[in-house]
C-alpha cells in the first residue's frame, strides 16, 4: 500500500472510533438484565442483532 493521506488516516480514525463505541455498547448490552428491556429478552437480542448489522456493514466500508 502506498502512503496514507492525512483524510484517509481520519477516516479510518472515525470507523475505529465508531466500531469501539458499538462494541461497547453490545458489551453492555450482553451484560444487561434482560428484564429491564419492555420486550425482555427478545428485545434485548434484537438490539443487539442490530449493531451486530452496524458492524458489519462498517467492516464493508473498510474494504
Amino acid at each position: 500500500m502506498g502512503v496514507e493521506t492525512e483524510a484517509e488516516r481520519g477516516y479510518q480514525d472515525a470507523i475505529r472510533h465508531v466500531t469501539r463505541a458499538l462494541e461497547h455498547r453490545r458489551h453492555k448490552l450482553e451484560e444487561s438484565d434482560p428484564d429491564a428491556f419492555a420486550g425482555g429478552a427478545e428485545e434485548r437480542r434484537t438490539r443487539m442483532d442490530e449493531i451486530d448489522h452496524l458492524l458489519e456493514v462498517i467492516r464493508t466500508l473498510k474494504r
